[in-house]
C-alpha cells in the first residue's frame, strides 16, 4: 500500500508563558521609562553635560542629567546625533511593545506600529530641521537631510515634501478619505458655537414679535376700557360737607348752671326787700 504524505506541517506556534511575558514586558517598560526620563532631562541639561561626555570614566566629574552619565550619553546619542525630539517616538514604541507582550496581542500590528513609528521619526526630524535649522530638535539626521534637500529643491520643495509625507500618513495609516474630511467640516459647522449664535438670533426675533403683540393688545384694549367707563361712569362727589358749630354737652351744662345761680340770687334779693324794705343810705 502506498503511504500518503502530507506537506502540511502541524507545528504549534511557540507561545511565551505568562511568567516570561511578565518578565519581558516589565523589562521593556523599565527601558522605555529610562529613555523617556533621560530624553526629557536632556532638553534642560544637554548643553551643560556636553563637555563632560568624554569623561565617562572620570569619577570626579558629574553630569546634570537625571540619570547621570549613562543617561547623558544615551540621550546625546539619540537626540543630538540622531533624530532630535522625534527620538521620543522610539521610547514610546518600546513601551507599546511591552504592552503587546503583556497582553499577548498580534505581532502583525506591532510590526506595522514600528514601521510607521520610524516613518514619523523621519518626518518630524525633517520638519524641525526646516523650522529650527541646526538646533537640537532636529538632530544631526534631520539637519543633514534638510541641508541635502535644500541644495536641490530649496526650502519650498522641502515644504511640499512634508505635505506629501503627511498625506501618505493620513491615507495609508489613518485611512482618512474625502468623505471623512467632508464629515469633519459638517461637524465643525454643527458645533455648539454656531448653534448658540442661531439661538440668539431666534431669541431676538421672538422678543421683537412679543413686543409687537403687546403693542397690539394695548391698542385693542383701550377702546373697550373707554366703553366700560362710559357705560358705568364714576360720579365723584366734590361737595365737602360743612362743619356746623355744635356746642358740646359740657358747655350746655355750664350755661344752665350759671342762669340758675343768677335766678336764685335775684329771688333772695326780692325776699330781703320785701321783709326789711329798701336800704336807706
Amino acid at each position: 500500500m502506498k503511504q500518503s504524505f502530507s506537506f502540511s506541517k502541524n507545528k504549534k506556534k511557540k507561545e511565551l508563558s505568562s511568567a516570561k511575558r511578565l518578565f519581558i514586558g516589565s523589562t521593556l517598560i523599565i527601558i522605555s521609562l529610562f529613555l523617556l526620563t533621560s530624553f526629557f532631562s536632556y532638553f534642560f541639561t544637554g548643553e551643560i553635560d556636553q563637555s563632560n561626555l568624554s569623561n565617562f570614566l572620570d569619577q570626579s566629574t558629574t553630569n546634570s542629567n537625571s540619570l547621570g552619565k549613562i543617561g547623558a550619553i544615551i540621550s546625546d546619542l539619540f537626540i543630538y546625533k540622531g533624530f532630535g525630539v522625534s527620538s521620543i517616538i522610539f521610547a514610546l514604541l518600546i513601551l507599546l511593545s511591552a504592552l503587546h507582550v503583556l497582553l499577548d496581542l498580534k505581532k502583525r500590528n506591532l510590526t506595522h506600529n514600528w514601521l510607521w513609528g520610524f516613518y514619523l521619526m523621519f518626518f518630524f526630524s525633517i520638519f524641525f530641521g526646516l523650522i529650527n535649522y541646526g538646533g537640537i530638535y532636529s538632530g544631526i539626521i534631520g539637519y543633514e537631510i534638510v541641508s541635502l534637500l535644500d541644495v536641490y529643491v530649496s526650502n519650498v520643495g522641502v515644504t511640499f515634501l512634508l505635505i506629501f509625507m503627511f498625506l501618505i500618513y493620513l491615507t495609508f495609516r489613518l485611512k482618512i478619505g474625502v468623505n471623512d474630511v467632508l464629515n469633519s467640516f459638517l461637524m465643525i459647522k454643527n458645533l455648539k458655537i454656531f448653534n448658540l449664535k442661531k439661538s440668539e438670533k431666534k431669541n431676538d426675533f421672538n422678543k421683537n414679535d412679543t413686543d409687537i403683540k403687546d403693542d397690539e393688545v394695548i391698542i385693542v384694549q383701550n377702546p373697550a376700557s373707554d366703553k366700560k367707563e362710559e357705560e358705568n361712569p364714576v360720579i365723584i362727589d366734590n361737595d365737602i360737607p360743612k362743619e356746623t358749630d355744635k356746642p358740646s354737652s359740657d358747655i350746655k351744662i355750664e350755661v344752665n348752671e350759671i342762669k340758675k345761680e343768677k335766678a336764685a340770687k335775684e329771688n333772695k334779693a326780692k325776699e330781703l326787700v320785701e321783709n326789711f324794705g329798701e336800704a336807706d343810705p
